[in-house]
């Protein structure tokens, strides 16, 4: 279905507005931080989690020489059994929380929907009511990272053939430079196509499957069908305005940082309680593209009540 009457800043406006009116209208500390533990699940593993990590050479330049790198390589034959053992103790922790906070952060992305659009800070009933959906969504996204790993493997793999004939010689010439070159476009190409997918289904699918109550792959289909088909421009315009704008609020934050000799950044740096903070701007985000979505017709109306925006 195209469509010629869509706005990227009449969403803008109209995420302001319904902000302002969830938020502060009548403001409740409560409310805030019910939405606010709403919108940190649904964000769990998506903030990077490493703040303040500084990386420095250690100074002595070139005091690894051969002789120590020998003994390394001893050490690590001595103790072969045992590192394989931690390291496969490691990899299996490692995927276990990575799978519990997809799964929570599944359930989250729901939660906070819900809550934006119903205006109504609860969690338990959200929590039981949108299992199958989270489920739905969990499966896929956990199925779309190995995906997202095998091609990641396979573009090393790539790169690391075209360098191996100056690895083998022990120099740095025209296959190390092309293997840099190809590598590195390719993991360029790979990390924006993800980045452009995993944006979608927070954007788009998530709230396609809350509005119909469909699993993902059905909710994918009637997206690229029913919305995308026909109007790709306007989603580029989203993409777009949704980039500057929240440069300008990056500037703003920076800025506040700043101001605040580094104060407000040690407490959003807290979990939970920058969520908290910062949830006018978490709701704006997931308030625009709600709103974008919604100009598409009335059969995509999420947000309740919205009549009362200006009461």
């Amino acid at each position: 279905m195209i469509k010629n009457d869509i706005s990227v800043t009449r969403a803008l406006q109209q995420s302001f507005d319904w902000v302002k009116y969830v938020l502060f209208q009548n403001f409740d500390i409560g409310k805030w931080f019910v939405m606010g533990f709403c919108a940190w699940i649904s964000l769990l593993g998506e903030s990077g989690g490493i703040n303040g990590a500084n990386f420095r050479r250690s100074g002595n330049r070139g005091s690894y020489n051969s002789n120590s790198l020998h003994n390394i390589w001893n050490f690590i034959l001595e103790h072969l059994f045992i590192i394989i053992g931690i390291t496969i103790i490691a990899v299996i922790i490692i995927i276990a929380v990575s799978l519990v906070i997809n799964w929570l952060s599944s359930r989250g992305k729901f939660m906070f929907l819900d809550c934006t659009v119903r205006n109504n800070a609860a969690v338990k009933e959200p929590w039981s009511q949108f299992k199958r959906l989270a489920n739905s969504l969990f499966i896929f996204r956990v199925l779309f990272g190995f995906a997202t790993l095998i091609l990641f493997l396979f573009v090393s793999f790539i790169a690391l053939v075209i360098a191996w004939p100056d690895i083998t010689g022990k120099i740095f010439s025209t296959n190390a430079i092309a293997s840099i070159i190809v590598g590195g476009s390719l993991f360029f190409i790979l990390i924006f196509a993800i980045s452009i997918i995993n944006n979608i289904i927070s954007d788009f699918i998530v709230p396609i499957m809350y509005k119909k109550n469909i699993a993902i792959i059905e909710a994918i289909h009637v997206f690229r069908n029913d919305l995308l088909s026909g109007n790709i421009k306007h989603f580029v315009l989203f993409y777009l305005m949704k980039i500057a704008v929240f440069i300008a609020i990056g500037i703003l934050v920076l800025a506040a940082f700043c101001l605040t000799c580094c104060i407000a950044c040690c407490v959003l740096a807290i979990p939970y309680i920058g969520v908290v903070v910062f949830l006018p701007v978490i709701m704006f985000k997931r308030c625009y593209s709600i709103f974008f979505l919604e100009q598409f017709g009335d059969e995509w109306k999420l947000i309740v009540e919205q009549s009362d925006i200006n009461s």
